[in-house]
């Protein structure tokens, strides 16, 4: 579907695994912006842990290049729901979203 955020079976395996990948360097990131991007979207396989609990079933996003760099990433959104509005909200907010340097540790 056009629009629709798309999944491939490599970001459901690295859920499934929890190595989600690490953070883009300096160096790989396109400071003229020409990469285009898409957001993923996948849930997490459910795996029990005993014979009533599971992990995993929680939503995740990530956003990608073309070229298969992760930008950006989150996950354990309850429902596919919830995890569509964050990228709603990123698709709409982010453009305009200050950059705010932390150096104190938070709780």
């Amino acid at each position: 579907m056009a629009g629709q955020p798309q999944v491939n079976d490599t970001f459901r395996n690295e859920i499934a695994s929890n190595d989600l990948g690490s953070s883009p360097r300096e160096d790989q990131l396109d400071p003229r912006g020409d990469s285009q991007c898409h957001f993923e979207i996948s849930r997490a396989h459910k795996q029990p842990i005993s014979s009533t609990q599971f992990t995993g079933g929680d939503w995740h996003w990530r956003l990608v290049t073309n070229e298969g760099l992760i930008l950006a990433k989150a996950g354990g959104y309850p429902n596919e729901g919830s995890c569509r509005a964050a990228v709603i909200a990123l698709q709409q907010r982010a453009a305009t979203a200050s950059v705010q340097l932390h150096t104190e540790e938070r709780p």
